[in-house]
C-alpha cells in the first residue's frame, strides 16, 4: 500500500518538473522585463491554481464522458486558438509596466495548455486506483 503511494508520488514530482520546464522559461523572460517580483510572483501562484482546477474537473469529466468522445477534446484548444486569431484586436502590445497580476495569470494559464492535457490524463488515471486496496 505505501509502495503505491510512493510510487504515485514519484510519477506526479516527474509530472510536474517535466511540465513546468517551459514555465521557468517563462519566469525568466518575465523577470527580466523588470517586473516588480511581486506581481509575478502572485499571478505565477494564481495561473497555476487555475490549472491544478481545470485539470481536476477534465479528470473529473473524462470519467463521465464516453471514452470514444475524449479524443474529440482535443479539438477544443485548436477551435479556441483559431477563435482567438480571428478575433485578434488590432491593439498595439502593452508595456512591461502594465502588466498587472491578472495579466501575469492569464500569461502562465495559457503557457500551461501542455500541462492541463497532461494532467487530465494523469489524474484520470490515477483516480481509480487511489480509491483501490
Amino acid at each position: 500500500m505505501v509502495n503505491g503511494y510512493l510510487g504515485i508520488l514519484g510519477a506526479s514530482v516527474t509530472t510536474f518538473a517535466l511540465t513546468n520546464i517551459d514555465d521557468a522559461c517563462l519566469l525568466t523572460v518575465l523577470f527580466a522585463q523588470r517586473i516588480p517580483a511581486r506581481r509575478i510572483v502572485v499571478g505565477q501562484y494564481l495561473g497555476f491554481a487555475v490549472i491544478v482546477v481545470v485539470s481536476l474537473l477534465g479528470a473529473f469529466a473524462a470519467l463521465a464522458v464516453p471514452s470514444r468522445w475524449v479524443r474529440l477534446l482535443g479539438m477544443v484548444p485548436i477551435a479556441l486558438g483559431f477563435r482567438h486569431l480571428l478575433k485578434q484586436s488590432e491593439a498595439g502590445p502593452q508595456g512591461a509596466s502594465a502588466m498587472g497580476i491578472a495579466s501575469i495569470a492569464l500569461i502562465t494559464f495559457s503557457n500551461g495548455a501542455d500541462n492541463i492535457g497532461l494532467y487530465v490524463l494523469f489524474l484520470s488515471l490515477a483516480v481509480p486506483t487511489c480509491g483501490s486496496s
